[in-house]
């Protein structure tokens, strides 16, 4: 719609998906799913702390009392780790979609895929690993900062950026501490 400029919304409905999506025919799945959509010019990082403010606030109404994870991911910083590490930039996208399976697959599954199947230099895989499998939140970003590489890259430091003043708003809405 041409007239709208900016708009937050969010929709609670059911939602249907194959069993085995590969299959042509096969059984449709039911559930019921949450969506946020944020489209819009905003200050840079609100609508994110306030997307993640929502799901913290919904996770604590359930009563879980802080036993969950909320997971991040900055495509600057995982760009600035590819370059920094010397990914070739017409391997960067494809590199990427191997790490995204970090939530699925160990490392190792992860690294002999982008090694074996993307054609990776090893060392190069390497390189990465030791960035991709770590987590953290304000720590890692000082850990981040810290390395005289990482902090040159200009795609990292914009993505730094962006995640401390992410985490500057997340403490201001009481997500963290």
């Amino acid at each position: 719609n041409k007239n709208i400029e900016s708009i937050k919304r969010y929709q609670i409905a059911k939602v249907y998906r194959r069993d085995q999506p590969a299959m042509t025919k096969g059984r449709m799945r039911e559930f019921y799913q949450c969506d946020f959509d944020v489209a819009g010019v905003y200050d840079p990082m609100l609508p994110d702390a306030e997307v993640l403010r929502i799901i913290n606030e919904v996770f604590e109404g359930l009563g879980w009392q802080g036993n969950f994870t909320i997971k991040l991911n900055h495509r600057k910083i995982l760009d600035g780790i590819f370059q920094v590490c010397g990914v070739p930039e017409d391997k960067i996208r494809t590199i990427s979609s191997a790490v995204d399976k970090l939530d699925k697959l160990p490392w190792d599954e992860v690294r002999k895929e982008m090694v074996d199947e993307k054609g990776l230099d090893g060392e190069i895989a390497d390189k990465i690993g030791q960035w991709v499998v770590k987590k953290g939140g304000l720590d890692l970003l000082a850990e981040l900062r810290a390395d005289e590489k990482m902090s040159a890259n200009e795609s990292m430091k914009q993505g730094m950026d962006d995640l401390d003043l992410l985490f500057r708003y997340l403490k201001l809405y009481g997500v963290t501490k």
